[in-house]
């Protein structure tokens, strides 16, 4: 009889063990997940009219590429977002200098746009992302051209939606403050 009861209570002591394992990793699971997908909308706070001012349709853009997906870095983020401008904007080298949300609505653009709504929809989730002035590219040749700079998970990386290059290799570059009247400084000869 007492072996019975022993093996009763060894069963209860089982079936509680296994059901407090399971809930511990499904709290470990649910907490990873929202880790993971961590990433918050609406932190590009740049005032309408400006270069980086995302419209209701641009912010749209973002939820549908956060929820598209499960992330796990920021580098498939910073990529999905890649992917988007250069599957949808169309390089046009008769657009002017435009701003992010004159790209996205005409759906085409030179690089300094593509640059812009790159790193406009990149500022949506945090992501710190910067303009870029390249002097000398990837192939060596001298250019006057536009991408953006990003830092992914501890690391710098080029994106060059105009050349369709993630993690770009341009030779000469700097990143500039994309503020206008600072920009601006950045194009004027030096004395």
């Amino acid at each position: 009889m007492e072996s019975a009861s022993i093996s009763g209570e060894m069963k209860k002591y089982i079936k509680n063990i296994v059901i407090y394992s399971i809930s511990s990793l499904l709290f470990i699971f649910i907490l990873n997940t929202s880790a993971a997908t961590g990433w918050h909308l609406n932190q590009n706070n740049s005032p309408r009219g400006g270069k980086y001012y995302l419209t209701p349709d641009m912010r749209m853009l973002a939820e549908d590429i956060l929820y598209s997906r499960f992330y796990t870095s920021e580098e498939q983020l910073a990529r999905q977002i890649f992917d988007w401008v250069e599957n949808n904007i169309e390089y046009d080298e008769s657009s002017g200098t435009s701003t992010a949300s004159r790209i996205f609505e005409e759906r085409k653009g030179k690089c300094a746009g593509q640059s812009r709504l790159f790193i406009a929809l990149a500022r949506e989730f945090g992501l710190d992302a910067r303009y870029a002035l390249v002097d000398i590219d990837c192939y060596g040749k001298p250019v006057k051209h536009a991408c953006a700079w990003i830092r992914l998970d501890g690391k710098e990386y080029l994106i060059d939606p105009a050349y369709g290059l993630f993690g770009a290799d341009h030779q000469d570059w700097r990143v500039v403050n994309d503020r206008p009247s600072l920009l601006l400084l950045a194009f004027a000869p030096a004395e």
